[in-house]
């Protein structure tokens, strides 16, 4: 059980662009509809909703990547395998096989895509 509801509360309606106190829209000037601003109160929101169980996300999340997932990678994208079948593959999210092919130049970046790192290391481990 989440200890922070009231926050949850707030923050909700901050992005639904509700007053948190009043429950009446905010106004449209209010910094709070800047879509920077929405984007970090939703950020905040799942920070405090809390993150989803570790079993949730695919066993190498997180991971750093290594040459020899880079090279199956590169191969199953160039034979034209989607990147959710590629992410169940090696064991990825979706959003990290996306995020690759973007860093490694073989993918534009899809809209709204934004990567926390222009380009990690490629660790030796196979």
């Amino acid at each position: 059980m989440n200890t922070h509801e009231k926050e949850i509360r707030t923050l909700e309606r901050l992005v639904a662009g509700q007053d948190p106190v009043s429950g009446r829209p905010l106004a449209r000037q209010s910094p709070y509809r800047n879509p920077e601003v929405v984007q970090a109160i939703e950020t905040a929101l799942t920070i405090v909703r809390g993150r989803p169980e570790q079993d949730d996300r695919p066993a190498r999340s997180g991971k750093p990547w290594s040459k020899e997932e880079i090279d199956r990678l590169v191969a199953r994208h160039q034979q034209g395998e989607e990147p959710a079948a590629i992410a169940r593959h090696l064991e990825r999210s979706k959003t990290a096989i996306v995020a690759r092919l973007v860093q490694l130049g073989l993918m534009d970046p899809p809209a709204g895509l934004q990567l926390r790192y222009p380009m990690r290391g490629v660790s030796e481990e196979s």
